[in-house]
C-alpha cells in the first residue's frame, strides 16, 4: 500500500508469494488515493482514511469505510486536520 493509490486486494499463494488481484474501489465509491496508515475504530469497526491529490482540489479528503464495508462519500479537509488523525 502507498499512499497514492487505491488499496489492493492480493491473495497469499502456498509457495508464499503475493498474487495481485485487483485495485479496490469500493464499488467505485472510493474516489482518492488511500492512505497507506488508515485507523480503524475498535468500538465501531469502521476505518478512517484520508488521501491527498497535489493536482486536482480538494487537495486532501477523508472518507469512512463502515463496518460492512461500504464506502461513505467523501469531505474535504484542511491540511491541519491530518494531525488529529494520528
Amino acid at each position: 500500500m502507498v499512499e497514492n493509490d487505491a488499496p489492493y486486494i492480493v491473495r497469499l499463494l502456498q509457495d508464499g508469494q503475493l498474487e495481485t488481484i485487483a485495485r479496490h474501489t469500493y464499488d467505485n465509491k472510493l474516489r482518492h488515493p488511500f492512505t497507506a496508515h488508515p485507523k480503524i475504530d475498535s468500538e465501531t469497526g469502521e476505518m478512517m482514511i484520508f488521501g491527498y491529490r497535489l493536482l486536482e482540489a480538494p487537495h486532501c479528503v477523508y472518507s469512512v469505510i463502515d463496518a460492512n464495508g461500504s464506502c461513505q462519500p467523501e469531505s474535504a479537509i484542511g491540511w491541519l486536520s491530518l494531525l488529529a488523525l494520528d
